[in-house]
């Protein structure tokens, strides 16, 4: 985004010389061009640049203050349909298992990859079919509890012995 976004416009410029109108020009072209949703990500990207060189007193101002997000982000509504769902579980199958269970796993629990992938062996009771995610591996940073159905313990099961039996 530095690269393509400001560079550009503003790589032989100090920090200091940039001015609220230098970034409200780049943030209305980006949205102009037909990326608002991108705007947005620059203008978030331009702000913490500048707040980290106020912080370092390498400017005596941000020109983002009292700026808002050029766009209202929207929200995303689309979900799978069955018919794409079953083509990805099929499409799996010509995977590595390693990707193939993850994927399958983040389908089957609807948790994020990042909590799929940070799941440590005590945290699944396969006994009570329960899943506590610890706080810290949370995007919210709250500890939850997933219910774990059969094709979630098969493979979890199945991960498990695949770990206990390897060197």
């Amino acid at each position: 985004m530095i690269d393509r976004e400001l560079l550009p416009r503003w790589r032989h410029r100090k920090a200091n010389d940039i001015k609220r109108r230098d970034v409200q020009e780049l943030l209305d072209d980006t949205v102009t061009r037909g990326s608002p949703i991108q705007a947005n990500h620059t203008f978030a990207l331009v702000r913490k640049m500048f707040n980290f060189a106020l912080q370092r007193e390498i400017v005596e101002i941000n020109p983002c203050m009292g700026m808002g997000r050029p766009t209202r982000p929207r929200q995303r509504d689309r979900v799978l349909t069955y018919e794409e769902i079953r083509a990805l579980w099929q499409a799996l199958d010509a995977q590595p298992r390693d990707v193939a269970d993850a994927l399958r796993l983040e389908l089957l629990t609807a948790q994020r990859g990042g909590e799929i992938l940070s799941m440590r062996w005590e945290d699944p009771d396969l006994g009570s079919g329960w899943w506590t995610i610890p706080a810290i591996y949370a995007k919210n940073g709250r500890s939850h509890r997933v219910p774990l159905s059969p094709q979630v313990l098969a493979i979890v099961a199945h991960r498990r012995a695949a770990h206990v039996d390897s060197p």
